[in-house]
């Protein structure tokens, strides 16, 4: 009878150890700059076997449980207006591929995984004609600054023209007050030339 017992527990203990742990999703929304929008997310197992579309507000987040162990990917497809897209950050960050708007989470090699996207406001706040995201990811520009070069030309001016906004050297080309009264006088001389 003992080893009955003993050889019941054996098997109880290796059934429940062979059994997979579901695992857990939780994707979070979060924001540079204040303000308020819900954004859309698509969620789905690589295999295509799990599906869902998600919104999820500025501040919250949303949990994705008894997951099978597999791989996922979620992407964030609507971003409200006066929002662009900033970066993704997941913890841990050993099991996840990001590309873009667009995260691969692998739930084989861990059970829980937490990813945040970050959005950011198109606020233009030193008025060159630039928004604040595309001065911190796109120019590298200061969005306070609307000279970050210091060369007197906006930062929107130089993007504008074709310059770079981050090298004083490198600046919208001026042409003196007089060359235009000059080339006027010539356009005219020109025409009564041809007239001759």
């Amino acid at each position: 009878m003992r080893i009955a017992v003993i050889l019941a527990f054996f098997i109880v203990l290796v059934m429940a150890t062979s059994v997979e742990a579901l695992a857990k999703l939780e994707v979070c929304k979060s924001t540079t700059g204040s303000g308020f929008g819900t954004f859309s997310f698509e969620l789905h197992s690589t295999d295509n076997t799990w599906t869902s579309s998600e919104t999820i507000d500025v501040g919250d987040c949303q949990v994705f449980s008894d997951l099978e162990n597999k791989e996922y990917v979620i992407e964030e497809v609507g971003i409200p207006d006066g929002w662009s897209f900033d970066s993704i950050v997941c913890e841990p960050s050993d099991y996840v591929n990001i590309e873009g708007k667009k995260v691969t989470v692998d739930l084989s090699s861990t059970n829980y995984v937490k990813c945040t996207f970050n959005n950011i406001i198109n606020y233009d706040t030193d008025g060159d004609g630039l928004s604040d995201g595309d001065e911190i990811f796109t120019y590298n520009t200061d969005p306070d600054n609307p000279d970050s070069d210091g060369d007197g030309f906006s930062d929107g001016e130089e993007v504008k023209s074709g310059t770079d906004p981050l090298n004083p050297d490198s600046y919208i080309p001026e042409f003196p007050s007089i060359a235009l009264p000059i080339a006027a006088l010539f356009g005219v001389f020109l025409i009564l030339y041809r007239r001759k």
